[in-house]
């Protein structure tokens, strides 16, 4: 399996792990048009690769994922084609995840917006650095929770945690991700991605067949709340093609903040 093409990605399989690095931090780790397809079409490779038992997840730079450029916003909403497909790429991604068998160690040691969030909380194993918040900023942008928030949120925290975070655009911090559930252990920083790699190497080396058979009959959960996601998307389409959302960007570009990666600046 060759890892060629990919723009936002570098991938590296060794010892049964595929290793996953967002590698772009001078923009913060943050996507395009070109590059949002990645984050779908990794998950896809990584299935279909032998060499590749367990998926460890990094990032390179002060932000896991600062989410969509302004650019993607803009497109998507003066050309048809483009939201179509963002749209078919958010999709193909969160069901490929929730499809993949393989699990997935996350190092987040950074903040994740976006498709990098939506990665992030449909993992397995989420390793937080204690400096970390984040946030699932649709609203902020004038847009409903598309990028799988409507269905990873309830699924770890419940329904009125979830409502809490994603009515308002609020960030959480790491310690309080992990008291709710949304993520599975905090560290010191600069020790995220040592200890994702002990349990990326843990799983690899594990027993394949009782892993994964455990990890599908788990996702079933999730499967369950797809299409509650895909109304979600549904719904993001609608607003993308409303003037609502061109305006908060207007605001945005205007206030001189990133509004979707609060320590991404």
């Amino acid at each position: 399996m060759t890892y060629e093409g990919y723009q936002l990605l570098s991938v590296e399989v060794s010892d049964g792990i595929g290793r996953v690095t967002l590698d772009l931090p001078e923009r913060h780790n943050r996507y395009t048009v070109a590059t949002h397809g990645e984050f779908a079409r990794i998950v896809s490779d990584l299935a279909a690769d032998t060499a590749v038992n367990s998926i460890l997840v990094t990032a390179n730079g002060r932000a896991f994922c600062g989410g969509a450029d302004e650019g993607v916003l803009e497109e998507a909403t003066n050309n048809d084609a483009v939201l179509r497909q963002t749209l078919d790429e958010a999709r193909t991604q969160v069901h490929g995840l929730v499809d993949l068998d393989k699990p997935v160690v996350v190092a987040l040691t950074g903040t994740a917006m976006g498709a990098g969030l939506a990665l992030v909380l449909l993992a397995d194993i989420v390793i937080a650095e204690r400096h970390v918040r984040f946030t699932d900023g649709h609203v902020l942008a004038a847009m409903p929770a598309g990028d799988g928030g409507v269905l990873a949120w309830p699924a770890s925290v419940g329904i009125m945690k979830a409502k809490r975070y994603l009515l308002t655009g609020d960030p959480i911090s790491a310690e309080e991700a992990e008291r709710i559930g949304l993520i599975t252990e905090v560290v010191e920083t600069g020790q995220g991605k040592a200890r994702a790699e002990v349990y990326a190497r843990r799983l690899a080396e594990g027993p394949q067949r009782a892993i994964r058979f455990t990890k599908r009959s788990l996702n079933q959960w999730l499967r369950a709340g797809l299409d509650a996601f895909d109304l979600s998307l549904a719904y993001e389409e609608v607003t993308l093609q409303s003037g609502d959302v061109a305006a908060a960007v207007q605001v945005i570009a205007e206030s001189g903040r990133t509004a979707i990666a609060p320590d991404a600046r």
